[in-house]
Parts: C-alpha cells; sequence; structure tokens
C-alpha cells in the first residue's frame, strides 16, 4: 500500500526529533525565508510537503482512471486511525505498557491487545463472508475454529503469546496485520459492501459496516489510551504532538495509494530523499560536541 522509502524517511525524522525538549526546538534552522521558529519549523515543512503529495496522489488518481472506491475511501479513514495510534505510542518504554493506571482503565498493553484482538477479529469475519459470497454460498454461517485459525494465520495460544511478549514484537505483528488488512481489502467492490456477515451479534451486519468498525473501535480506544497516558503522567512534549500532526498528513498522502500503489513512486520518492535530507540536517543541529544526540 505505501511506498516504504517515505514511511521509513519519516520515522526517521520523527525518531531523530521527537524527544527534543520544548527549549531545543528554537535551534536555529530555516528553510528559504522561514528561518526565525528553530528547527520546529522542520515540523511544519513537512507537513506541508506531505499535504501537497496527498493532493498531486489524488489528481494523479484522476487523471489515470483510478478515483478511490469506497472500500478503500473507509480503508484509508482506518489506515489514519492507525497511525494516530503510533503517533499517542511515541517515546514510551517497555515498562509504561504494564503500569497500572489509578483512574481505573486499563494498563496500555491490555488496551492494545484489545485493539489488535478487534481488528484480527474483524479481519477475519470480513474474508470469511467475502469467501463465502464469491463462490456462491449465500447461506450465513458463523467462522468455525479451523477457519478462523486458518484465515488468522495462528491460534488462541500463538495469539496470546504475541500479545503477551515484547512490546516491539506486538508492534510488529499489529503493523503486519494492519498492511494485511490494506492489501487484501482494496479490491472490495462497492457492490459486495451491502453483503452480510456474521460475528457476535444478534443480527447480521453488512461487510461496510465491519470495515468502518476498523475506524471507530481504533479510535475509540485512541482516546483511553490518551486518557491513560495523562493519569500516568506522560504528557507529550511538543516534539510529540507535532509528530502525531506529521502522521496525520502522512496517512492522508499513503491511504490515496491504497489500491494504486504504482502511481506514486516518483512522487514518493522525491519527498522520501528530501525528508532525509532534512533529517540529516537535524540531527546535526541536535549532535554535541561529544557526538551524543540531546534526549
Amino acid at each position: 500500500m505505501t511506498h516504504q522509502t517515505l514511511s521509513q524517511a519519516i520515522n526517521r525524522f520523527i525518531q531523530i526529533i521527537q524527544n527534543v525538549p520544548d527549549a531545543e526546538l528554537q535551534r536555529p534552522w530555516g528553510w528559504q525565508s522561514y528561518d526565525s521558529e528553530g528547527i520546529r519549523f522542520a515540523f511544519f515543512r513537512t507537513h506541508e510537503e506531505l499535504r501537497d503529495l496527498a493532493v498531486q496522489l489524488h489528481q494523479e488518481r484522476i487523471r489515470q482512471g483510478k478515483p478511490l472506491t469506497n472500500a478503500q475511501k473507509i480503508l484509508g479513514y482506518y489506515h489514519a486511525a492507525y497511525l494516530d495510534l503510533r503517533g499517542a505510542l511515541l517515546g514510551l518504554e517497555e515498562k509504561d505498557f504494564d503500569l497500572v493506571p489509578t483512574n481505573g482503565e486499563w494498563p496500555l498493553r491490555k488496551i492494545l491487545a484489545h485493539i489488535i484482538s478487534a481488528d484480527l477479529g474483524f479481519y477475519v469475519v470480513i474474508k470469511f463472508a467475502l469467501e463465502e459470497h464469491r463462490q456462491g454460498r449465500n447461506q450465513l454461517n458463523r467462522v468455525s475454529k479451523e477457519d478462523w485459525i486458518r484465515l488468522s494465520g495462528m491460534d488462541e495460544a500463538a495469539f496470546g503469546t504475541v500479545m503477551n511478549g515484547l512490546i516491539e514484537n506486538l508492534l510488529a505483528y499489529y503493523e503486519s496485520l494492519h498492511q494485511r488488512t490494506l492489501a487484501e481489502f482494496t479490491g472490495i467492490q462497492t457492490k459486495e459492501l451491502d453483503k452480510l456477515s456474521i460475528y457476535w451479534e444478534k443480527e447480521p451486519m453488512s461487510i461496510q459496516f465491519r470495515l468502518q468498525r476498523f475506524e471507530s473501535h481504533l479510535r475509540q480506544h485512541t482516546i483511553q489510551i490518551d486518557k491513560t497516558l495523562a493519569d500516568l503522567n506522560h504528557t507529550p512534549n511538543e516534539a510529540k504532538r507535532l509528530s502525531r500532526m506529521i502522521f496525520s498528513a502522512r496517512s492522508e498522502a499513503e491511504s490515496l495509494l491504497i489500491g494504486a500503489n504504482e502511481i506514486g513512486e516518483g512522487l514518493t520518492n522525491k519527498l522520501a530523499q528530501t525528508v532525509a535530507t532534512r533529517t540529516n540536517e537535524i540531527a546535526h543541529i541536535l549532535n554535541g560536541p561529544d557526538g551524543a544526540q540531546l534526549r
């Protein structure tokens, strides 16, 4: 779905600058005539470039006769929610995910495990429903245990091992599940969105409803994560707030590549190089005499 060069360039930019104290964002850096706001302005310039990329990608899709389908639009909303969650988790350490909040909310690990479990459930149910409808089996059936393991790629014990393991591995699994969801559902036709599926509810729900649940459920629990972080006194610094803004702009551009990855290669690679050069400039500014970056 995405061009990895741009994703990697943005991630490195965020990694370099996310922990910089607010006062240090005033360190001198400029872009053309904009030289009075320090390295803080690098965030806004990168944000503007990502927004411009989104405009160009939208125009290119129209020019090539590849407008976003309804399913692709819904998946784009989900991708935006996913990157917002990743922005909310910036800078946290392994130990932070198992701290017990005082406000009655779940620990971060439990929230994440719940989010991922739900996403996996949505994925399996939609995948199964599409298989059934596309093979002409119109009688609604619940997903069997065997089909659940087949479609999810793991049994309950293996899933539990991932959820209770290192956070790095948990997040890596979620990234792979997220990308698999975007890739496999990008081809859902508009007429298929009305097809019904069975899950835990008393009544069948449409595939469109299930696709939309990816975003709304994730938004619900990202708010829960924000509340938990506030209770744990993990107030984001300015750089982390600005990083979350960058993720928002990135999500819009990447969402326009869903189902049409090939249209943006030149544009995304060009921006990736610009961001990489900027990141090197910022890293040089932040490095002290001993070469150690500010933390």
